[in-house]
């Protein structure tokens, strides 16, 4: 779907789309989206820049287990879950998503990720502004070490 027919969209909720392969790139000059739900869009593989989208601030993409990669600079994403998209990703894949993880985040869920000690190659403190991270029913043994500060 060409999203610039609809300009003005504040949410977009695309729960359970499990034939969604892609998203139109216009999806990304929608400057007033602030909620984007894609929960459980098992077949969705990648995201287009989302750039533009300097309203949003809850992202979900949780169940989106076949995505090969994340957005880049998305800097007004306070809230992003991502519960359980981690596991199934090729190796590797999961530190270069962790590394584009917004500056802006408040909230980040990380549970059911399969996320071991050494999947935190990338230290996370520049996230200054992360109050709430959700890590549960992952195999790791100790807390990251950014996580001290």
């Amino acid at each position: 779907m060409d999203f610039s027919y609809c300009p003005n969209l504040e949410e977009l909720i695309l729960v359970d789309c499990t034939s969604l392969l892609d998203v139109h790139e216009s999806i990304g000059n929608l400057e007033r989206l602030v909620y984007l739900n894609m929960e459980d869009c098992k077949n969705l593989r990648m995201l287009p820049n989302m750039g533009m989208l300097k309203s949003l601030e809850i992202l979900n993409l949780s169940g989106c287990s076949n995505l090969d990669e994340m957005m880049k600079k998305m800097e007004s994403v306070k809230v992003l879950e991502t519960d359980g998209i981690l596991s199934d990703l090729r190796p590797g894949t999961s530190s270069s998503i962790l590394t584009y993880l917004p500056c802006s985040l408040v909230t980040l869920n990380l549970s059911r990720c399969n996320l071991s000690d050494d999947a935190f190659p990338t230290d996370l403190s520049n996230l200054s502004l992360l109050q709430y991270l959700y890590l549960d029913d992952n195999p790791i043994s100790s807390l990251p070490v950014f996580i001290k500060g």
